[in-house]
């Protein structure tokens, strides 16, 4: 978040008299001493949500133009989180715990098709740098750095206790990304129908994970996964450890807002907690829940690969 706290306060001071201070500014609004503002504009202190939405609405200054991405900024995303990651992952109980909005990207196969649209479809939707990118998916590809990145990112996940929260709208919204795109002609049938069968063998994967707890047969380091049929999620992550937590807020799925105030915090985890026990856990000894939780998975990909077949009219929506 270090670039977006800076160009916060740039746009800040643009809009200021060249003979009023920054520091003097922020003080002001948000009613603290010098020295907290001026730790803030030189992020030796974080910014909390509430502040910086403050300010915003004091100097007019929208936080979703700040936070657009580009194609390095897709980059800096899985730097950033696989370092986090890995230094959270050392401390002593750590876990991550996530509301997850699509299937998280971390269990997405390196090297697949569906990798490569979600790439693509993060930096078409997401980014500056969806004027650059061509009509077709097939004539994008993915640099090396980038698919280096991709897999350092993905496996800083294998070393940490993670919880899983799915509602019925995390599979969907994966499935209708793939149907907008193959509708708008942007991907061909024969692609969306990989890609389909793609994510039927990773929902086996993660299956498979569910029903063994873990992340592998190794059973090192635990998988947890949960149903909630009630709440809309929104990829809400929230680190926690014996030693410190933290809370990501996301702004869009590259975008996030790092929490570290106790009282926030605390928040976030009785929300985790509330939701948790409103949700029912996918383990392999309730058989019955995970069963009917993955067949509907799959009659939905199915469903989708039959209409994208049939090529008529389309009428994908649930």
């Amino acid at each position: 978040m270090g670039k977006y706290i800076s160009d916060f306060f740039s746009e800040i001071s643009k809009r200021l008299p060249k003979n009023i201070l920054l520091v003097d500014e922020v003080s002001d609004v948000l009613g603290i001493s010098y020295d907290a503002s001026y730790r803030r504009i030189n992020r030796k202190t974080s910014l909390s949500l509430e502040e910086a939405m403050k300010l915003a609405k004091h100097y007019e200054v929208s936080l979703n133009d700040l936070l657009k991405e580009d194609k390095k900024g897709l980059q800096d995303f899985y730097k950033k989180v696989a370092k986090n990651i890995n230094e959270f992952s050392k401390l002593e109980n750590s876990q991550l715990i996530l509301a997850a909005r699509e299937i998280p990207v971390y269990h997405i196969p390196s090297g697949s098709l569906y990798s490569k649209f979600r790439t693509y479809t993060y930096l078409n939707i997401l980014t500056d740098f969806s004027k650059e990118l061509p009509k077709k998916m097939s004539d994008f590809s993915v640099d090396k750095q980038m698919l280096l990145n991709s897999a350092l990112f993905k496996n800083s996940f294998r070393e940490i206790k993670v919880t899983e929260i799915w509602s019925d709208s995390t599979i969907n919204n994966c499935l209708y990304q793939i149907f907008y795109f193959f509708k708008i002609k942007s991907i061909t049938k024969e692609e969306a129908i990989i890609m389909c069968d793609e994510i039927s063998e990773m929902v086996k994967s993660i299956e498979k994970k569910a029903a063994l707890g873990y992340w592998s047969k190794d059973k090192k380091v635990k998988f947890c996964l949960y149903h909630n049929k009630i709440l809309t999620l929104n990829n809400l992550v929230y680190l926690k450890s014996s030693f410190k937590n933290v809370a990501l807020m996301p702004y869009s799925s590259l975008s996030y807002i790092r929490l570290l105030d106790k009282n926030t915090c605390s928040e976030v985890e009785e929300y985790f907690d509330k939701t948790i026990r409103w949700s029912s856990k996918i383990l392999g000894n309730v058989e019955i829940n995970s069963n009917l939780f993955f067949s509907v998975m799959y009659e939905r990909i199915e469903g989708l690969k039959k209409e994208i077949k049939a090529e008529n009219h389309f009428s994908f929506a649930w």
